[in-house]
């Protein structure tokens, strides 16, 4: 029983940072070409804080989040199941359904408070958040799937 929780808890880490590093470099590259291009057509970000997707750290601190909520939803829907045995399918949805946490964490605060603004770009920032999950999900269908064969195959 200790085990099985210290393996489920080591799990959780390794998805906590992966999703944080992995969500980082994707940030900060889109970042950095979304700048480029506003700047080749003359344009120059007045703010960046009008933008939800242009929040640098933030997109480390979504990937963090969205691996909680992803580990959360695994456990609880996938409960008794092998990594063998789940479709990808599945871990797509349960990775996009992380993805997509933070932003309607974001939408739900708009809605209770309207001191808050809503971000110019939140449709982008829900379809960012669906693929970075799913993705991030599938890769880690794979590895965990690829530590299961035998050495050798």
């Amino acid at each position: 029983m200790v085990r099985l929780i210290l393996r489920r808890l080591r799990g959780i880490a390794v998805a906590f940072f992966a999703w944080g590093v992995v969500w980082g470099i994707s940030g900060t590259g889109f970042i950095i070409l979304k700048t480029a291009w506003l700047h080749s057509r003359g344009r120059h970000p007045s703010c960046f804080t009008e933008s939800f997707l242009d929040l640098g750290p933030l997109w480390s601190v979504w990937g963090a989040f969205g691996a909680l909520v992803y580990c959360a939803a695994m456990m609880l829907g996938e409960r008794g199941r092998g990594v063998a045995e789940i479709p990808a399918w599945r871990v797509g949805l349960w990775g996009a359904g992380g993805g997509l946490a933070l932003p309607i964490v974001r939408i739900g605060e708009t809605l209770a408070d309207p001191a808050y603004r809503m971000p110019t770009d939140m449709g982008y920032a829900l379809a960012v958040g669906a693929l970075l999950g799913a993705g991030c999900a599938a890769g880690a269908l794979a590895v965990a799937r690829r530590g299961m064969r035998p050495v050798g195959t």
